[in-house]
């Protein structure tokens, strides 16, 4: 497992009355980021709603820290210990049921 590159937000900005311009993130942007900006239509259900707005994120790529690497490995080694348990679990229950025979569902074994 080697580390990987990840893009962490460094500006993200909401605004209600005009459209953004490159003075806004001038001094945040940098050769390599990702710019994603939009606008959203107005929408309103029965439980929430958000009015028309333009959206600006800024995205910079960079390598993961040591301590995110560490985090991520285990938590890996953890998540593939945890499925190889559920796996081991499903094969005894199932090698038990295949011993005792087909059950009435799938047919008579016996």
């Amino acid at each position: 497992m080697e580390k990987k590159i990840i893009e962490v937000i460094v500006f993200s900005k909401v605004d209600y009355k005009k459209p953004f311009r490159f003075l806004d993130i001038k001094d945040i942007v940098q050769d390599n980021d990702i710019i994603i900006s939009g606008w959203e239509e107005a929408y309103h259900t029965e439980n929430e709603g958000m009015d028309a707005h333009w959206h600006m994120r800024v995205y910079r790529e960079r390598l993961e820290t040591d301590e995110e690497f560490e985090e991520r490995k285990a938590y890996n080694e953890e998540y593939n210990l945890r499925n190889k348990r559920s796996a081991y679990k499903n094969y005894l229950k199932l090698k038990e049921k295949f011993h005792a025979g087909w059950n009435s569902e799938w047919g008579e074994y016996k």
